[in-house]
C-alpha cells in the first residue's frame, strides 16, 4: 500500500478500501484533515487504520494542527511562486523577501513589553502542556526546579505572540525545559530595511563553491561518490544546482568573501530566493536529484537555526522518496510497484540512506516522530557491509563510507530506543524502556571494532568519527535523562551514565577543536554540546554529586566550543544564548550573569 503524502491537499490524497468503524457506521463526515483512515482521513486517534497498518502513532491532535499550519503555509509560499517562475523579472524583491524569510545572522533583537531582547512564548490556554503531557512519576517535588526540568520527559507548545506561530518543542530536542520562554531567531535588518532589489558584485566561480560544498559537507551527508559526479549531476538539474552553490556558499571561507568584496549573508540569501522560485514548480516533480536538493536545502536550515523551515524541506524530500519506492526493496516480494527510473540502483540507495539520515537526525532535534517508520523499510542497511569489510582489511583504517554506514546504523538503534520512553506515559513502562535501551547502547558499541571503540587514538582524522561519539553519549544522557535524580544512595549509579556522558561530551570537543576546523562542525556535534551543558549546569546546584569546580571547567569547555563556532553557525548561536536563557530562568550562580557568557 502507498504511504500517504502528507504535503498533497484533500483532493489529491489517495483513497484505500480500509475505513475504521466509525466511518462504516456513517457516524463521521470526511473532515480531510490527515490521511490516517484511508476513506475519511480522520485525524482521531480512536480510527482503527493505525491498528491495521501496524504504525505507532506518536502525535497527537494538537502536534499535527501545529505541524499542518507549518505545512499550509509552505506550500502555499511554494505553489505561488511556481505560478510565476515563468518570468523572474515580473517578481518583486518584496515578494522575495515575503516567501522566503531571510537566512542572514545580521540581527536586530525584537522587544517584548518590558523593553528586553528576547521573544517570550506562551502556551495557549485551550493547549495546556500538563494535560497533553503527563508528568513523570520519577521526578518528585523535592527535587529543584532545574532537575526537575531536566528529567521531564515531555514537551510542550510555544506560542510567538508576534507572529502568531505555533511551534511545538520536543522533548529530546532539550528546548522543552524551558516552557515559558525560548529562543527565536529575530528578523534581519535586511530583510526589513531593504526597500528596493540589492546589487550583487561579481559572483564567485561556481567551481569554487563546488569545491567548499564537498570539502565540508561530504564527511557528514554523502550524496555523490565524486566530486566530479556532483560536477556531472548539478548540470542535469537546476534545483540542484542552486542548493549546491548555497551550501558552498555557506561554508565558503572569510578570505574568499573579502576578495571578491562580497557580503556572506546577501550572498546566501540570494542563492536562497532562487531556490524558493525553482522550487515552486518542483514539489510534486519526484526525482532523484531534487531529492538531494531538498536535503541539502533542509541541511543549510538547519546550519541557520531554522528547524521548523528544514522540517518542511525533510518532509517534501521523504515523501518523494516515498513516491518513487527508494524505501522498498525489490527483492523482497512486497507488492508496492516502485516508480522506474533511470537512476543507478546506487544512487537510489545513496539518496535514501541520505533521507533517512537526515530524518532521525532532525527528528532528534525537535524531540518528534520520523517520517520513514522503521516498518516500512525494506532495503537493507549499508552497515553489516561496511563492517564486514572493514573487519576482513588488513590495516584497519576505517573509511569515510564505512563512518556513514555506522552512523545510518546508530541512527536507527538510537530512534527505537528513545522512542519507547518519550511515548510512555507510566513510571514502569518507562523504567523498563530505559533498562532496555541501555542494554542495546551497550551492545552496540561493543560490536564495534576495537579501533573504532577507541577515542583517544589519533589515527582517525575524520570528524564523522568524533561527531559518532558525540552521538552517543548523547543518546545516553537522554537515555537516563528520566531517572536522574538525588533522593537515594542507589540513584548515584543511575546518574553515573549520565555524568560520565557529559564530561565525555566535554573532552570530545575539545579534541574536535583542536583537530578540525570550525567550518566542518555538524548539527548534530551542537546539539550533543547542548546536552552535555545542560548536564552541567544543573551539577553545580548539586556539589555533593559532582565536584563544583570539575562541572565548571567541563561547561567553559562546551561554551568556548560553541564560541569558535558561532561565527559560521547560527544554530550555535541560538543554543548559546538558549543555554544563557536557562542559566537565568534557573538562577544558576555564577552563570546567570552575562559577564560570565562575555569572557
Amino acid at each position: 500500500m502507498q504511504a500517504s503524502r502528507p504535503f498533497r491537499t484533500r483532493r489529491q490524497t489517495p483513497r484505500v478500501s480500509k475505513a475504521c468503524r466509525q466511518c462504516r457506521a456513517g457516524r463521521v463526515k470526511c473532515d480531510g484533515a490527515k490521511p490516517q483512515c484511508g476513506t475519511c482521513a480522520r485525524q482521531s486517534r480512536h480510527c482503527d487504520y493505525n491498528a491495521v497498518d501496524g504504525r505507532k502513532q506518536r502525535h497527537t491532535e494538537a502536534e499535527f494542527a501545529a505541524l499542518s499550519s507549518r505545512v499550509a503555509f509552505l506550500e502555499a509560499q511554494l505553489n505561488g511562486n511556481g505560478l510565476l517562475a515563468h518570468n523572474d523579472s515580473q517578481i518583486s524583491h518584496q515578494d522575495e523577501e515575503k516567501a522566503l524569510p531571510s537566512m542572514t545572522e545580521d540581527h536586530e533583537p525584537h522587544f517584548d513589553g518590558k523593553g528586553e531582547g528576547n521573544v517570550v512564548y506562551s502556551t495557549p490556554e485551550r493547549w495546556q502542556i500538563d494535560s497533553l503531557f503527563p508528568t513523570s512519576d520519577f521526578v518528585t517535588q523535592s527535587q529543584s526546579l532545574p532537575l526537575k526540568s531536566f528529567a521531564s520527559i515531555t514537551g510542550g507548545f510555544l506560542h510567538d505572540g508576534k507572529s502568531g506561530r505555533i511551534f511545538y518543542v520536543g522533548p529530546t530536542s532539550n528546548l522543552h525545559i524551558a516552557k515559558a520562554t525560548a529562543s527565536c531567531l529575530p528578523t534581519s535588518k535586511l530583510a526589513t530595511a531593504a526597500t528596493k532589489p540589492r546589487e550583487l558584485p561579481d559572483l564567485p566561480e561556481n567551481d569554487e563553491l563546488v569545491d567548499c560544498y564537498w570539502e565540508y559537507l561530504s564527511p557528514h551527508l554523502i550524496l555523490h561518490e565524486s566530486q566530479s559526479e556532483v560536477q556531472l549531476v548539478i548540470r542535469q538539474n537546476c534545483l540542484l544546482l542552486i542548493a549546491v552553490l548555497a551550501v558552498g556558499a555557506f561554508f565558503l571561507r572569510k578570505e574568499t568573501y573579502d576578495r571578491c568584496r562580497l557580503d556572506r549573508n546577501l550572498l546566501i540569501e540570494f542563492y536562497l530566493r532562487r531556490f524558493t522560485i525553482v522550487s515552486g514548480r518542483e514539489t510534486e516533480n519526484a526525482t532523484i536529484l531534487n531529492i538531494q536538493a531538498f536535503l541539502l536545502r533542509s541541511y543549510l536550515a538547519i546550519m541557520q537555526g531554522k528547524t521548523d523551515s528544514a522540517t518542511i524541506f525533510l518532509g517534501i524530500a521523504c515523501n518523494m522518496a516515498k513516491v518513487m519506492g527508494l524505501h522498498v526493496n525489490p527483492a523482497s516480494g512486497s507488492d508496492y510497484q516502485p516508480i522506474l527510473s533511470t537512476d543507478s540502483e546506487t544512487s537510489r540507495k545513496r539518496t535514501f540512506w541520505a533521507c533517512f539520515w537526515m530524518d532521525r537526525r532532525l527528528a532528534m532535534l525537535e524531540g518528534r516522530a520520523v517520517h520513514l517508520t522503521a516498518c516500512d523499510i525494506s532495503v537493507e542497511s549499508p552497515a553489516r557491509d561496511f563492517l564486514h569489510q572493514y573487519s576482513e582489511s588488513s590495516g584497519g583504517q576505517a573509511t569515510q563510507e564505512m563512518l556513514y554506514a555506522v552512523h545510518l546504523e546508530f541512527a536507527d538503534m538510537q530512534d527505537r530506543s528513545l522512542c519507547k520512553i518519550y511515548s510512555f506515559s507510566s513510571s514502569s513502562s518507562v523504567g523498563d524502556a530505559i533498562s532496555d535501551g541501555n542494554l542495546r547502547y551497550i551492545t552496540w558499541l561493543k560490536n564495534l571494532p576495537p579501533t573504532l571503540r577507541n577515542t583517544k587514538k589519533s589515527e582517525h582524522s575524520l570528524p564523522s568519527f568524533m561527531s559518532l561519539h558525540l552521538c552517543y553519549h548523547a543518546g545516553m544522557i537522554l537515555l537516563h535523562r528520566p531517572s536522574f535524580q538525588f533522593d537515594g544512595e542507589q540513584d548515584r549509579l543511575a546518574n553515573s551514565p549520565c555524568l560520565e556522558s557529559a564530561y565525555a561530551i566535554s573532552g570530545l570537543l575539545k579534541a574536535y577543536r583542536e583537530q578540525f576546523s570550525n567550518l566542518v562542525v555538524d548539527f548534530m556535534v551542537l546539539h550533543a554540546a547542548f546536552t552535555g551543558a545542560l548536564v552541567h549546569m544543573i551539577m553545580l546546584e548539586h556539589p555533593a554529586v559532582a565536584s563544583y569546580h570539575k562541572s565548571m571547567r567541563a561547561l567553559r569547555a562546551i561554551i568556548d566550543f560553541l564560541g569558535w563556532v558561532i561565527p559560521h553557525s547560527q544554530y550555535a548561536r541560538s543554543i548559546h544564548q538558549d543555554l544563557q536563557n536557562f542559566a537565568s530562568t534557573w538562577s544558576i550562580k555564577p552563570i546567570n550573569s552575562a559577564i560570565f557568557w562575555e569572557t
